[in-house]
């Protein structure tokens, strides 16, 4: 019996909810960014990244934060 390929957003996050624990990460690191925890905020960014790769705002934070670090 073969698997079908179960995608990296599946197997750290199931169905619906990577999206909301993207945005959740994304949102930790906004607040973390505004209170100049620049460090917390390159990592809450990309914890959002490993979930949503394809969301190029989290790469912008990301490296705004790099700048002001």
């Amino acid at each position: 019996m073969s698997s079908a390929p179960v995608s990296e957003k599946e197997t750290s996050v199931q169905g619906e909810q990577w999206q909301e624990q993207a945005e959740e990460f994304k949102n930790l690191g906004n607040a973390a960014f505004k209170n100049k925890e620049h460090q917390q905020a390159i990592e809450f960014y990309g914890k959002a990244i490993s979930l949503d790769p394809d969301n190029h705002v989290l790469y912008s934070n990301r490296y705004a934060s790099r700048r002001r670090k």
